[in-house]
């Protein structure tokens, strides 16, 4: 592998995400403070089952229209994930598994990302991008998906008719370009 380019990819363990998401989304979606406060305590022993678990569980039957982690409870998170993603990413130390990896590196987060902090992330890994070859970019107004939106609600991903903004595959191409010639 020449290069390696992550888009909106968690540098901080997967528990700091999904505490972040949970109450971000929760207030964008007119949660009360103390409705937040109890998905926070619900959220809280989600994950090291699943970071244990050795084998995959079976998947829960999916009823209706799959909403964001407040709504659907953070404790059906992995069961209901049904494959092998959602455990390796409550197991894995994502800066590990960047910092081994010995080529240049392009991350880019979307400035209103409400599911993988962009300024968390950044930050974690530009601590790590003391090594040459790493560039960090936080891209204002982008969600998630990278496309405009200053709110970063997910309930808009499918409302916006952007894909993915034009700045984005720009970015990559350039940074690829200077990689890998």
């Amino acid at each position: 592998m020449a290069a390696l380019v992550l888009l909106a990819g968690p540098a901080v363990p997967m528990e700091q995400v999904l505490r972040h998401q949970t109450r971000v989304i929760a207030a964008l979606q007119g949660a009360p403070r103390t409705g937040s406060r109890r998905l926070m305590r619900r959220l809280r022993p989600a994950l090291p089952p699943c970071a244990r678990r050795p084998t995959l569980p079976r998947p829960a039957p999916a009823h209706g229209r799959a909403g964001p982690v407040a709504a659907r409870g953070a404790q059906d998170l992995c069961r209901r994930s049904g494959h092998a993603l959602g455990f390796d990413a409550a197991r894995h130390d994502p800066l590990a598994l960047i910092g081994a990896f010995d080529g240049p590196v392009l991350a880019l987060y979307g400035g209103s990302d409400t599911q993988v902090d962009a300024t968390e992330n950044a930050a974690a890994l530009r601590d790590l991008a003391r090594t040459a070859g790493m560039q960090v970019d936080v891209m204002a107004g982008l969600n998630h998906l990278f496309q405009a939106d200053p709110t970063g609600d997910p309930q808009n991903y499918a409302r916006i008719a952007q894909t993915l903004a034009p700045e984005v595959p720009a970015r990559i191409v350039a940074f690829l370009r200077r990689a890998v010639g």
